[in-house]
């Protein structure tokens, strides 16, 4: 995506990509979660055994889950893309990179601004519904409405930690992100373990799945 945007001269939409994948950054690490719940049992596992358990749940909760984070995903680069023009919309631009005293204008502070206030809303939205829903779903397919009560709700619960374990994914995934996205081959493994394990001390410890209608 990012060579497209480059040769296009469009690399604003990558801006929007990059802003927004910790968005769907959960759905990257299902495979940890079998990798994951196999090591803490002491079973053997291997790379196609993985990708057939995470395909067996083709089937059940998780694809509709999936699809409200793509949605969201989605949407927020709808909502990027409105924001940009309505601040931006007719400023002479090419790409990010000749383009940057666009951005350092009085009006592309302020979309800068208002824009990471607006992401942050879907960013704390997303996390909160999936940093205990996601793993929820995949290890028990409990209904997805379920899993993001209880999610919100384990929030809820310890605000400071989730909140703390939030800021975390964010810095590691922007730093990963730097050297040419390379990063992400080590920060997904290493994040998509750290939250199977949170989730189990979570569920099992201070919470079972809530019912639909219950926080």
């Amino acid at each position: 995506m990012s060579t497209i945007t480059f040769a296009t001269g469009t690399t604003y939409w990558l801006v929007l990509a990059v802003l927004g994948f910790p968005l769907v950054g959960a759905l990257t690490c299902l495979g940890f979660y079998e990798l994951s719940r196999n090591r803490a049992a002491e079973r053997q596992v291997s790379f196609g055994t993985t990708l057939r358990r995470v395909w067996d749940h083709r089937r059940g909760q998780l694809p509709w889950f999936a699809g409200i984070v793509v949605v969201v995903f989605l949407f927020w680069f709808f909502l990027g893309h409105m924001i940009f023009a309505l601040f931006l919309g007719h400023s002479p631009m090419t790409n990010i990179l000749t383009s940057s005293t666009v951005f350092l204008s009085s009006d592309g502070l302020v979309m800068l601004l208002f824009g990471t206030v607006v992401g942050g809303v879907f960013a704390v939205l997303v996390f909160a519904i999936t940093v205990v829903g996601m793993p929820l779903v995949y290890d028990r397919d409990v209904d997805f409405v379920t899993a993001m009560l209880t999610s919100i709700k384990a929030v809820r619960l310890q605000p400071g930690l989730y909140l703390f374990w939030g800021a975390i994914i964010g810095g590691v995934t922007f730093l990963a992100m730097l050297p040419a996205f390379l990063g992400l081959y080590i920060a997904i493994p290493v994040l998509g373990h750290a939250s199977w394990h949170l989730y189990r001390k979570a569920v099992p410890r201070t919470l079972e799945p809530s019912p639909v209608g219950t926080m």
